[in-house]
């Protein structure tokens, strides 16, 4: 009986229903323009070793 029944049984592979959905990710500028000011104030990071102004920059960005 069970020799019969996995004969009659069909095996198909399955396929995922959608695309898994791809998320933006990164640091880079959405619009594609870039923050020239951001960019000047990490380049005085970058040459004093002091990040507060670009973290108080990006914080003001944030809110608004």
């Amino acid at each position: 009986a069970i020799g019969r029944l996995e004969a009659s049984l069909k095996v198909t592979s399955r396929k995922p229903s959608a695309a898994p959905e791809q998320l933006v990710s990164g640091n880079a500028p959405k619009s594609g323009s870039v923050d020239n000011t951001l960019e000047r104030l990490r380049a005085e990071a970058e040459r004093t070793g002091d990040l507060t102004k670009v973290m108080a920059y990006k914080r003001q960005q944030k809110r608004g």
